[in-house]
């Protein structure tokens, strides 16, 4: 351990990890991040992001937004989070994020090759996969809300089983004027709304776009209003009352007229 004393401050060294205690303020370094404990205030700098933990209670401020962690709910002032490589513990609220990129910016918001776990409210995201299971996630602002939903990702798979996507709603996830955009996965949505109600919803090794437009899926029956909706070697199903199935084909709905591409035959086509 190497320490050294430079006029008031207070120099030490103990392996690798620099320490300095400036005026009672202890200020730590430890790879390159940089972490001062003030009052009993810890302060910490990741990537010229600053991370405040007060009570317990994580506060974070970006470009001058602030981000509050408190009791297992997320809360997003002015949409904008940016958590990329750092691991956050906050113990009274149980969020942790390991190596995660999370990211929600006017609007989007993004989560690549995360594990973010809130224990209480059982929002897990482990490799890629993205289970909601009772919890309520809210990000003010950007409208995304899910109550007593559940929501899974896998393997580019999006599934969403016993929810309802409308506004203000019990079992409720809000995407609303915003782009809602899952990294390797399959959704996109883009200054549109996706409703679904009593339905499921799953797109298969495939890319779904909304553009400008509004998809409404009720009791079985799918519904495009003036927008783009983009299938492309996609399986894409509907269950409930009836069943749409596209595999390997081109779906396109555009100004209210549905188009299939059947890929492989030819580039055979049908307008309805």
């Amino acid at each position: 351990m190497l320490v050294v004393v430079v006029g008031d401050m207070l120099v030490v060294i103990v392996d690798g990890m620099l320490v300095v205690m400036v005026d009672g303020m202890l200020v730590v370094i430890v790879d390159g991040m940089l972490v001062v404990v003030v009052d009993g205030m810890q302060v910490v700098v990741v990537d010229g992001m600053l991370v405040l933990v007060v009570d317990d209670m994580l506060v974070e401020v970006v470009d001058g937004k602030v981000i509050e962690v408190v009791e297992g709910m997320l809360v997003v002032v002015e949409a904008i989070l940016v958590v990329v490589e750092a691991m956050l513990v906050v113990v009274e609220s149980m969020l942790v994020v390991v190596e995660a990129m999370l990211v929600v910016v006017d609007g989007v918001l993004v989560i690549v090759e995360a594990m973010l776990v809130v224990v209480e409210s059982m929002l897990v995201v482990v490799e890629g996969m993205l289970v909601v299971v009772e919890a309520m996630l809210v990000v003010v602002e950007s409208m995304v809300v899910v109550v007593e939903a559940m929501l899974v990702v896998v393997d580019g798979v999006l599934v969403i089983v016993e929810a309802m996507l409308v506004v203000v709603v019990e079992a409720v996830l809000v995407v609303v004027e915003a782009m809602l955009v899952v990294v390797d996965g399959v959704l996109v949505i883009v200054d549109g709304v996706l409703v679904i109600v009593d339905g499921v919803l799953v797109i298969v090794d495939g890319v779904l776009v909304v553009v400008d437009g509004v998809i409404v899926i009720v009791d079985g029956v799918l519904v495009v209003v003036e927008s783009m909706l983009l299938v492309v070697e996609a399986m894409l199903v509907e269950v409930f009352d009836g069943m749409l199935v596209i595999v390997d084909g081109m779906l396109v709905v555009v100004d209210g007229k549905l188009l299939i591409l059947v890929l492989g035959f030819g580039g055979s086509s049908s307008t309805v």
